[in-house]
């Protein structure tokens, strides 16, 4: 009847008005035993109606990052059509997987979001809050377990605050020249060209055949003039056909 967010936040179900409850919690090591309580307000939970005009054509970033290790992140393209794609990324410590999601979304009766996998599984998500660097949603995949997360949005990439040298989140040192060039210390060194799309996608084409491809997370820092601090989602993509490679998941960029 209970489950706890990435954020730590409990939500239960059949909630209809805001209620005191009393959570427990036991902890058993080296055969003692702690218990304590702590008495909560589990509150109401009221959505905002989504419109077409929210969703359409918008990239969303979601990354989760649990204390106990592993790493999982998506990429969600709501696309003017009403086609729905995605990557996703999980490693839970061990094992990597990486993929595509593809579908429809809809907005339904309720105005809440709908969406149809190609794969059979449909999620009813509802808005819980809406800024200009993102949203928190309450999604439902029809099992009994809903679960609220926050999701990123993206902006488009400012080409004139990106070239510099940059640290990123991968141990691996980039850099931006203002001529359209750049290389990247991954592999012993690889260098691309870059430029910034119609929709303000950074894509770096390199020299191994692969593309990499940045989308600007909303949350990044920047001064009138450059980029300090550029957080992105980085999928790679096949340099001559375009296709899908893979999905990395997060990159953060420090200028240096």
């Amino acid at each position: 009847t209970a489950s706890i967010s990435s954020a730590g936040e409990l939500y239960c179900q059949g909630i209809e008005n805001d209620e005191m409850a009393t959570v427990t919690a036991t902890f058993i090591s080296g055969g003692v035993t702690k218990t304590d309580t702590m008495n909560v307000t589990i509150t109401n939970l009221t959505t905002i109606p989504y419109t077409e005009q929210m969703l359409s054509g918008v990239v969303l970033y979601e990354e989760i990052s649990p204390e106990g290790g592993g790493y999982t992140s998506y990429l969600f393209f709501h696309n003017a059509d009403f086609t729905y794609g995605g990557y996703y990324y999980v490693n839970d410590g061990t094992n990597e997987d990486y993929g595509l999601l593809t579908g429809t979304w809809s907005i339904g009766a309720s105005d809440e979001l709908i969406l149809s996998l190609d794969s059979g599984t449909t999620f009813t998500v509802r808005l819980i809050s809406d800024s200009p660097t993102g949203m928190e949603v309450l999604t439902d995949d029809g099992s009994g377990r809903p679960w609220i997360e926050s999701l990123e949005k993206t902006v488009p990439v400012d080409p004139a605050k990106l070239p510099g040298t940059y640290a990123g989140s991968d141990g691996y040192t980039w850099v931006f020249n203002a001529n359209g060039t750049g290389s990247v210390t991954i592999f012993g060194g690889i260098n691309f060209t870059w430029s910034v799309d119609s929709d303000g996608v950074l894509k770096m084409p390199g020299s191994t055949g692969y593309t990499a491809v940045l989308y600007a997370r909303a949350t990044s820092q920047s001064t009138a003039t450059e980029y300090t601090i550029l957080k992105t989602a980085f999928p790679e993509q096949n340099t001559s056909t375009g296709d899908f490679y893979k999905y990395y998941g997060g990159l953060v960029l420090t200028r240096q």
